[in-house]
């Protein structure tokens, strides 16, 4: 995590209109604000091309404790998970606000949400239905 400005997408329970990618420094402290507590990262394994990889392409930070201290729920940043990991389908609700970037770079560091995981984000505000077969199209 860094101090460093980075693109992340910040989707706000309730209010999509406050949601979308802005510049944010990725420290530790940043990130915990925004979310509201420790952070738990869940990951995207989708690719542009609409495949599904081994290894993340987006990490949405969640916190931790949000269930247990009532949060609300997060049917837009939820929605944009389960397109971005199949195996996430139904298993359960993101909660609160959560904040997307990319999967991270080889030694370790923050990378900025990807273009496609943005896309896909558009497409759900815009009331449309990703699914598997379109998500490379987005």
């Amino acid at each position: 995590m860094s101090n460093r400005p980075m693109q992340a997408l910040v989707i706000h329970p309730h209010r999509s209109a406050a949601s979308g990618v802005r510049s944010l420094s990725t420290s530790l402290t940043n990130l915990q604000k925004i979310v509201g507590g420790h952070l738990e990262p869940v990951y995207g394994y989708r690719r542009p091309d609409g495949t599904v990889n081994n290894w993340p392409t987006a990490t949405l930070y969640v916190n931790e404790l949000g269930k247990l201290q009532g949060a609300p729920e997060n049917l837009l940043a939820t929605a944009l998970w389960w397109a971005l990991d199949p195996q996430a389908v139904g298993r359960t609700l993101l909660v609160g606000t959560v904040v997307v970037l990319g999967a991270g770079d080889d030694a370790g560091n923050e990378t900025p949400v990807p273009q496609h995981v943005q896309a896909a984000f558009s497409a759900l505000c815009d009331g449309e239905d990703i699914t598997y077969t379109q998500f490379a199209a987005h």
